[in-house]
């Protein structure tokens, strides 16, 4: 990808780390801390997961429908 700018760049790549991080427990370092201990129950952790995945993934969206046009100008 030798034509893509590298702001461009870093800000595909944080947006992917941030939507893999919070779907599973095991994505990111304290997230193993949290579900191994007990801290939330398993069903909420993947519940919450979901709900904020849903989320995550709505904004990307949507702030990649606005910020496209103006990066292929």
């Amino acid at each position: 990808m030798p034509e893509i700018p590298l702001p461009v760049f870093c800000l595909m790549v944080g947006a992917a780390i941030g939507l893999g991080s919070i779907l599973t427990p095991y994505a990111t370092g304290p997230s193993p801390i949290y579900y191994g201990s007990g801290y939330l129950p398993t069903v909420d952790y993947w519940r919450l997961g979901a709900i904020f995945g849903l989320i995550f993934l709505v904004l990307l969206v949507i702030t990649g429908l606005l910020w496209m046009p103006v990066v292929l100008l």
